[in-house]
């Protein structure tokens, strides 16, 4: 089974959830908004990794590299069997949601995340360099 957990501060995890579930129908997504009230990421990761089936393909993503939620994550990666991607977009998480889970691998995970950053385009200058006169359709790219 696959699993993916967004791990983030504030609510960012929770606003990505309610989109891709938008935009993609119901699907199973656990928003995690750390650093809360209610929310430190230690206990949680703790938690999540000793309840891991050995069967289930954990994907947790984070929002910052360098931020404090990915650093608590991170601890963990080597002591456990799991995959961590920081700095997610939301082509990262629709691809990753309709992916199937055979389909998940680290050479799949490198494509996506590759892809992903394509994805962030500085639209000013993407718009100067069609031809002029010409209709736009980014879907073809």
């Amino acid at each position: 089974m696959k699993k993916i957990v967004i791990m983030t501060h504030a609510g960012l995890a929770q606003g990505a959830k309610q989109t891709v579930q938008f935009l993609a129908g119901n699907c199973e997504l656990t928003a995690v908004s750390c650093f809360t009230e209610e929310m430190h990421p230690d206990h949680y990761i703790e938690t999540l990794l000793q309840n891991k089936k050995p069967e289930e393909t954990l994907i947790i993503l984070t929002d910052l590299k360098g931020g404090s939620v990915n650093q608590k994550v991170a601890q963990h990666c080597l002591q456990h069997d799991f995959y961590l991607i920081t700095g997610f977009n939301l082509a990262l998480l629709l691809e990753l949601t309709v992916a199937d889970e055979a389909m998940i691998n680290p050479a799949y995970l490198r494509e996506i995340v590759e892809k992903s950053k394509q994805e962030i385009v500085l639209m000013n200058d993407a718009l100067q360099d069609l031809p002029a006169n010409e209709d736009f359709d980014f879907f073809e790219a």
